[in-house]
């Protein structure tokens, strides 16, 4: 009898027969008979064919973009697995696949979630009770560590910003995106999507991620700085007065969206400003490595407990990943734990050598009707 997952074993069944020539007949219907794990076999369907159908079940669980995603890597397995039942994909197919990824110089963190999409798609499988288990599991995640990021000093975003202006249609758009990053530390896609109503002029903060697409699905305010201020007026005076977005598609028709995406147009002036390799993810890191730098930092005792947090009033705490540049000298940064505290000192495990006078705020994400604090550098 052969197994869900292929596997072939001896199994012995009882004969309803009390003659050998009753038992020869009852054996004959019985391997005439479509057995359920045969009926089972035959309703397991492709690999090519289960994919799309679970897109469309989870189409409007998640969001567009994840969407996206899970369809590109379910490509490509698809392409690696090939036209097998669902329930035939094995532990020697996945950690293939992981290694002829990491051969062609994929990172890590790429394998890892490539891995994560087939899952979520298995696990779909499994709640439909076509596979009983997982190939998956047990599978420990490729260890990695994210590469050393050059810092991009203030000069070097003015250099990039300035070139912009002058590299086609959309210049002055690449311009104001670029330094509006670099001084509010908004991620890429959020800031495309910011409104006008997003810019809150009478409390002088700006909204990101209030339309509830943010990565962290939580919006969060950034008070103005000066740097801050004085960019958003300027985009005012020369706003689009048919568009709600700051940053408006050039091509739109008679609609209202905003612009999809400025890559090709980062790429033709970075290498002419000095500025290899340079990505939009670099200004939130630009404007976080500053905020490190500058005098709001202080050293934290170690090792310190969740008691002594309590015990000084503080109710909540949140470490993430930042990438830390230690001195403006360094031109590289090493990725370490920045404590933030609600009552919004931010600190770092290790000692800052040097400031900086960089105008900027850096902000805890916090839900919208929330109280909010910065740092302010």
């Amino acid at each position: 009898v052969e197994e869900p997952n292929g596997v072939k074993q001896e199994r012995r069944l009882a004969l309803d027969a009390s003659t050998l020539s009753e038992a020869k007949d009852a054996l004959a219907r019985l391997r005439a008979e479509p057995t359920e794990q045969k009926r089972r076999k035959k309703s397991v369907p492709l690999f090519p064919e289960f994919w799309p159908a679970y897109i469309e079940a989870v189409r409007h669980q998640k969001r567009e973009r994840t969407i996206k995603t899970e369809e590109v890597f379910l490509r490509q397995w698809e392409a690696w697995l090939g036209a097998i039942p669902i329930n035939r994909v094995s532990t020697a197919q996945v950690l293939g696949f992981r290694t002829e990824r990491l051969s062609r110089g994929l990172s890590g963190r790429t394998a890892n979630l490539a891995v994560t999409v087939l899952n979520n798609l298995l696990y779909h499988a499994q709640a439909l009770e076509l596979i009983k288990s997982l190939p998956t599991e047990g599978m420990k995640p490729i260890r990695w560590k994210p590469k050393k990021r050059p810092l991009f000093t203030v000069d070097d975003i003015n250099r990039l910003c300035t070139d912009a202006i002058g590299a086609g249609r959309n210049g002055q758009m690449l311009s104001d995106y670029l330094r509006l990053m670099a001084c509010c530390g908004s991620r890429r896609d959020e800031t495309l999507r910011l409104r006008w109503l997003d810019v809150d002029w009478q409390r002088q903060q700006l909204w990101v991620g209030a339309d509830g697409l943010a990565k962290n699905h939580e919006a969060r305010v950034v008070d103005f700085n000066p740097a801050l201020a004085a960019h958003l007026e300027a985009m005012h005076s020369r706003r689009e007065q048919n568009s709600v977005y700051l940053f408006p598609a050039s091509r739109r028709g008679k609609g209202d969206r905003p612009a999809r995406n400025l890559k090709e147009s980062l790429r033709k002036i970075r290498d002419q400003a000095g500025c290899p390799g340079f990505g939009f993810h670099d200004c939130r890191h630009h404007f976080i490595s500053y905020a490190v730098m500058s005098e709001a930092t202080q050293p934290i005792p170690e090792p310190i407990t969740s008691g002594q947090l309590a015990a000084a009033g503080v109710e909540r705490r949140e470490t993430i990943k930042l990438p830390l540049i230690t001195s403006p000298h360094d031109q590289t940064a090493s990725y370490r734990s920045v404590l933030l505290l609600p009552d919004l000192s931010l600190r770092s495990h290790a000692k800052v050598r040097s400031r900086s006078g960089h105008p900027g705020a850096f902000h805890q994400r916090l839900p919208l009707g929330s109280r909010q604090h910065s740092v302010q550098c």
